[in-house]
């Protein structure tokens, strides 16, 4: 588990807090250690996880790192969930991921950049509308310094309906 740094990326103390289940001779709680590896128990293949805790307080986790010791025990759909309170819950989402053919890699790496989204979309508002206040303007009409899921709303239809189909891609700007 590791946290992104201005300059990098460092790994984050952790223990195993509890998994799904575990093979009787890969307990999870070696994980902790240098080239440890987890196995499920023997039949239970969906929905497998394991639980993190943290040492040393909280913090934003925005990569995560893991060996492939075998190609047919790799996991395929990964999700990245968080909890406020402790390792029961109630579990929020920070990001998913997948595992698409591992093939001859020995490990595989996740990282999540929070706020992309946000970034790309707020940069194509501006570049379709010339200015940020423009950009503004159109999606609070009201000239309100917070926006209401109406406004959204609205804003989307319109945009739906004004937008020629060919030639632009939100993501892309125009």
């Amino acid at each position: 588990v590791q946290q992104a740094e201005d300059d990098g990326l460092y790994r984050l103390g952790y223990v195993v807090d509890r998994q799904s289940s575990q093979h009787s001779e890969f307990h999870a709680t070696r994980l902790v250690g240098p080239g440890g590896m987890w196995k499920s128990s023997s039949g239970h293949i969906t929905n497998e996880f394991i639980v993190f805790e943290l040492q040393h307080g909280p913090h934003t986790v925005s990569g995560i790192e893991f060996g492939i010791a075998d190609t047919m025990a790799t996991p395929r759909r990964c999700r990245v969930q968080y909890s406020m309170k402790n390792g029961c819950g109630p579990w929020q989402d920070a990001w998913n991921f997948s595992v698409e053919s591992p093939g001859v890699r020995t490990s595989y790496r996740s990282l999540h950049q929070y706020g992309e989204d946000i970034r790309i979309f707020s940069q194509s508002l501006v570049k379709l509308f010339g200015s940020t206040e423009k950009a503004w303007q159109a999606l609070s009409p009201n000239d309100s310094p917070t926006m209401s899921l109406d406004d959204l709303t609205a804003f989307f239809k319109q945009l739906h309906h004004n937008i020629p189909r060919e030639g632009f891609n939100l993501a892309q700007g125009a």
